[in-house]
């Protein structure tokens, strides 16, 4: 590793209300700002002894603070011990600038603005005078200057201020290569440099990306440890990322590079990337509402125990675990309170109204189960193992079949998602009078049901896993139907019973291609040859809305959801042909196949 590794020191985050003390113009296109006030020195806020502000290293960060541009709102943290406490409210419009220098004699902080014209901070600068009051944060780290034997400094013109800052701190003896982009003469500024620094800039009105990656990659490499520091648009960010670790085989650890803005994105939008990159990279939130659905702590605090001393009482979960939960879940506002005298928030109360929510959640239901697969999403997409057995140790079919109450939860599940599909598909599933029907996978018997009572003169197999199989009879039952019906419990992939019409519902997307090919097999075999296979699965667009459900079915089974094309492709490696497709509600479709290609006296194709 490099000897030029540099230091990063770990500041407390501080919220300051500074007033503007002077305006200047740095160049044509920059202008600096001057803050001061008492909250520069340490002060006392919301309870907390705050440092005096402190700034280390030449390129930290301060974020600026200012009001929603839509409502004029201002929504401010509040102060914890070396944190900001961003409670569940709204939030406001934060960027960062870097400290162009701050003397703690004299009290005044300088910050430098770009004035490109838009974006809320420089728009603020643009119009900023004495007197006014701004909020800052930070910073919360300072990366210090390490000693090195050679610097490359690499940055467009909003990394001037850093820039401008490496060569002030720099020993005067340093050896040092400035490579600056700006857009316009105009934007030079004088800079105190050491002496042999070489300081080239680079103008170029269209800012492209390529022009600063060009400039370095045309430099002589210097021998010895060196240290390589860059900000500027993204691009230009990642392609000189890219050209000093592939290329040049720079020390990762002898480097920061990063980038300040993104070309044709706004600073509104950047920002609202920014913080939904944080909302979808939270994972404590889903696994807090799930672990406080499955103690059941809605019902407990509804019925009495609002203390975490009540609740470990009633859930006989550990006493410590329980304690250092509850403050994240009042923190999310599943719960409201302090944990001596809890009450439900309004997600809490939904929890508690919403079964359907509830069980969705429960751990010990196979719909939170399913959830938690998510972690293995990685281990799927590279194809070393299913995505569900890589965190449950077994795959998805072989954990329903271990677990009765797992298998149960999921049955009812799916049965109670048949309802809304199975009365728009059951009337173009076509019975020969007298003729049997059999339900492959049929799950709790919910469209088998809906078939027979349309037509009263057929029979019926339901072929399902043993748990399903079970579940299925009271429905049976319920609908008139059970008389007409023979119950198989056992495979797909066994040879399944006779029947002149199969119909496999929602079952090919559970499987990859290979096996979705041998059930169609085993089901053209149990029709004979002039029996008809019906395939029911979702209209489905690779890109459209139910992309996310196709990679589940990936992650959970190694299936997936498939298009029409694709269906048929499935159809005819396992030796049948299509006689038509009708689409159905809800986004559905229902597949027409015959093992053979003579049409029956009287039966037309459903129609494509």
């Amino acid at each position: 590793m490099s000897k030029a590794k540099p230091t990063v020191l770990r500041l407390p985050i501080v919220l300051r209300e500074l007033e503007v003390t002077a305006v200047s113009q740095v160049s044509p296109l920059m202008r600096r700002i001057t803050l001061g006030g008492e909250q520069l020195g340490a002060f006392h806020s919301n309870g907390f002894d705050l440092p005096a502000f402190r700034s280390e290293g030449p390129d930290d960060h301060v974020k600026i603070l200012l009001p929603d541009p839509k409502t004029g709102e201002l929504h401010l943290p509040r102060q914890a011990d070396g944190i900001l406490d961003w409670g569940g409210g709204g939030r406001p419009t934060g960027r960062s600038y870097t400290p162009r220098s701050y003397d703690p004699t004299s009290g005044e902080l300088h910050i430098d603005f770009v004035m490109h014209g838009h974006g809320p901070a420089a728009l603020w600068a643009a119009s900023a005078k004495r007197g006014d009051r701004l909020h800052i944060a930070g910073p919360k780290s300072s990366l210090l200057i390490p000693d090195a034997d050679w610097y490359i400094l690499a940055g467009d013109e909003t990394a001037l201020p850093a820039i401008a800052n490496w060569l002030e701190r720099l020993p005067r003896s340093a050896r040092v290569t400035a490579l600056i982009q700006i857009s316009d003469g105009g934007a030079r500024i004088e800079l105190n440099a050491p002496d042999t620094a070489e300081i080239v800039w680079l103008e170029d009105p269209q800012m492209r990306a390529q022009t600063l990656v060009e400039a370095v990659e045309r430099l002589e490499w210097p021998a010895g440890d060196g240290f390589v520091w860059g900000a500027g648009e993204r691009d230009a960010v990642r392609a000189l990322r890219k050209h000093l670790i592939e290329v040049r085989g720079h020390d990762k650890s002898a480097l920061d590079v990063v980038a300040y803005w993104h070309k044709g994105i706004e600073d509104e939008a950047m920002a609202a990337a920014q913080h939904r990159l944080h909302q979808l990279s939270d994972l404590l939130g889903p696994h807090a509402l799930r672990a406080a659905t499955t103690l059941r702590l809605a019902d407990h605090i509804a019925g009495g125990a609002t203390s975490v001393a009540q609740l470990v009482e009633k859930t006989g979960a550990d006493a410590l675990g329980l304690r250092l939960l509850v403050p994240v879940l009042l923190e999310y506002g599943i719960l409201e309170g302090t944990p001596e005298s809890l009450s439900l928030g309004v997600i809490g109360q939904r929890l508690r109204e919403d079964q359907h929510d509830f069980e969705h959640f429960d751990l010990a239901g196979a719909n939170a189960r399913m959830d938690l697969a998510w972690a293995g999403l990685y281990q799927a997409v590279v194809g070393r193992t299913n995505g569900y057995a890589s965190v449950f140790g077994r795959p998805f079919w072989q954990d329903m079949a271990a677990d009765g109450e797992l298998a149960a939860s999921f049955d009812e599940e799916m049965a109670e998602w048949a309802q809304y599909w199975t009365g728009p598909v059951a009337k173009y599933i076509c019975v020969p009078p007298g003729g049997t029907v059999s339900d492959v996978g049929g799950g709790a018997g919910v469209l088998l049901a809906a078939i027979l009572r349309l037509n009263p003169q057929a029979r019926g197999i339901l072929v399902e896993l043993p748990t399903a199989v079970k579940s299925a009879e009271p429905v049976l039952e319920s609908q008139g139907v059970i008389d007409r019906v023979t119950l198989a419990a056992q495979s797909f992939f066994e040879p399944l019973p006779a029947a002149s019409t199969q119909v496999l519902a929602h079952i090919l997307h559970h499987w990859p291609d290979a096996e979705a090919v041998r059930i169609l097999q085993r089901a053209r075999e149990a029709a004979g040859p002039d029996g008809d296979i019906y395939v029911v699965e979702r209209d489905h667009d690779p890109n459209g809305k139910d992309a996310k459900l196709s990679l589940q079915m990936y992650v959970l089974f190694g299936g997936r959801e498939r298009t029409r094309e694709e269906i048929d492709a499935l159809a005819k490696a396992a030796g049948l042909k299509s006689n038509g497709a009708r689409v159905t509600g809800p986004d559905l479709v229902v597949h027409h196949y015959r093992a053979e290609t003579l049409e029956r006296e009287g039966q037309k194709p459903i129609g494509r």
